[in-house]
């Protein structure tokens, strides 16, 4: 083993550095009309001074949101934190890289950068958000290496922090997967330390309620407000947009991989059972189940490819046969993950190549019409159709007619948010353009029955006017103005 001559760590730190840019510079996101849009507009719409917005709280808490006005404000309005995504999702990268080193006395680096490589291309073509699936990685690695050391240093309450600022509901699973870690220890007679673990749950259940805390004073939020974005809001959303579980006729489908992979989950989680107990291995099973639970609300492609990059940790869990031969073979390992990562940017390079996104809107963004505000959202609430927040990317320059920036269903069509939204419709400055989805979506996003309070229907029929019709993504979009105040 002396006699082998290791790769010198810059050239992994330099792989992935070109992922990076390749993912910047050439991919296109698939969900830019909806989840990317919504991210670039938490970064934008704070540097022009128009925040809080009810999506940044319960979908996305607003700690992007404030890095971005601190560079903005810093930078003299020169930057935002758009222009440092790709450079800070990097380096966060560069943080799991070196706390695989310590958990495996600097082995195995070329696997973990592989995955990275995998995450990075993945993250970029879903679009949206790209920190919190790292940090995930991050607080949980962070939370086995305190078990390692038996020491708790302050960068268990600074990741969580991180990620509570960023995704609190992830680091609730982070929570769920540190119990599942402990509770597996206890059950194969492993020496529990419950006073550690509560010491971790503590410090990152703390990030919450500082999270909560901060709703007061940055959201002027009052306390019914802040319990109902942050506990009830998401479950309403969850529960209207479930999905129901199908098999794709294409075997080899993407969607088709959740089942191989929970196929996987059941053989690696027998074999655990049978084999040694093995802390690390173990360990990596649960960081591998880390972003399972988003699943089970949308079982579709956006919400599965999460999971599908944690489940590649499940590499570190095989069973010891497997172990022995891929993880010890370096010279092996380093051929099968070069032609894999080349595999992978084969197949991303087909992706990009398609066109933009269709859109005859367009010719409604003229400045001389004189427009102040904006609403983009649907023509009727009775089913759940996606309001294309990409028009409000389209017309940065206009001020949001209303806190929701997103039609979320069982949101929308409810009484008291319908007359909240109708409150700053009535409020926003004028002349506002609406654009209103009009198509049905022939895959709907949920399953269930709506109570349809249609107060904004109303509202759309009596207090504004039809001035014509565009499409986007295929979609029939009817274009509304409004004049009264």
């Amino acid at each position: 083993m002396n006699n082998i001559v290791r790769t010198p760590n810059f050239i992994f730190y330099s792989i992935l550095a070109i992922a990076n840019i390749f993912a910047y510079s050439f991919i296109e996101p698939h969900f830019q009309l909806f989840d990317s849009a919504l991210f670039k507009l938490q970064l934008i719409y704070p540097t022009q001074g128009w925040l809080p917005y009810k999506d940044f709280v319960f979908i996305y808490p607003f700690g992007p949101s404030l890095l971005s006005l601190f560079i903005d404000k810093l930078s003299f309005g020169a930057f935002n934190l758009i222009t440092f995504v790709w450079p800070i999702h990097f380096l966060l990268q560069l943080v799991i890289v070196e706390q695989i080193r310590k958990i495996y006395s600097d082995q195995n680096i070329h696997t973990i950068v592989t995955i990275l490589v995998i995450e990075t291309l993945f993250i970029a073509k879903l679009g949206g958000e790209p920190f919190s699936v790292l940090l995930t990685f991050i607080l949980c690695l962070e939370y086995f290496t305190t078990y390692q050391t038996k020491k708790i240093t302050w960068k268990i309450f600074a990741y969580s922090i991180l990620l509570c600022f960023v995704r609190w509901d992830r680091l609730v699973f982070c929570l769920g997967i540190l119990f599942l870690y402990r509770a597996f220890c206890k059950i194969k007679g492993v020496d529990f330390e419950i006073t550690h673990t509560a010491k971790l749950f503590l410090i990152s259940l703390s990030a919450i309620l500082l999270l909560i805390s901060s709703f007061f004073i940055y959201g002027n939020e009052n306390f019914y407000n802040v319990i109902q974005y942050v506990f009830f809001d998401p479950f309403i959303i969850a529960k209207f947009r479930s999905l129901p579980f199908k098999w794709d006729n294409n075997i080899l489908s993407i969607l088709n991989i959740y089942y191989f992979i929970l196929l996987a989950y059941i053989l690696v989680g027998c074999s655990l059972i049978k084999e040694k107990f093995n802390d690390r291995k173990v360990f990596f099973y649960f960081l591998g189940i880390s972003l399972f639970i988003p699943t089970l609300s949308r079982s579709d492609v956006g919400h599965f490819l999460p999971f599908y990059i944690s489940s590649l940790f499940l590499i570190y869990s095989l069973p010891s046969f497997f172990s022995r031969f891929y993880l010890k073979s370096k010279k092996l390992i380093l051929s099968i993950n070069g032609i894999f990562c080349f595999f992978i940017i084969f197949i991303f390079s087909f992706l990009i190549t398609q066109s933009q996104v269709e859109n005859t809107c367009n010719s409604f963004n003229d400045l001389k019409y004189g427009y102040k505000s904006i609403f983009v959202g649907n023509s009727q609430y009775d089913d759940f159709n996606i309001n294309y927040l990409y028009l409000y990317l389209q017309n940065i320059n206009l001020k949001p007619a209303t806190k929701y920036i997103s039609d979320e269903p069982g949101i929308q069509n409810n009484c008291d948010r319908a007359q909240e939204i109708i409150k700053d419709l009535d409020m926003a400055p004028k002349p506002s353009i609406f654009y209103l989805n009009k198509s049905i979506l022939i895959d709907k996003n949920n399953v269930n029955q709506y109570n349809n309070c249609g107060l904004l229907e109303q509202y759309f029929s009596e207090k504004t006017k039809t001035i014509g019709h565009c499409e986007i993504n295929q979609s029939q979009i009817e274009v509304r103005i409004s004049y009264e105040r």
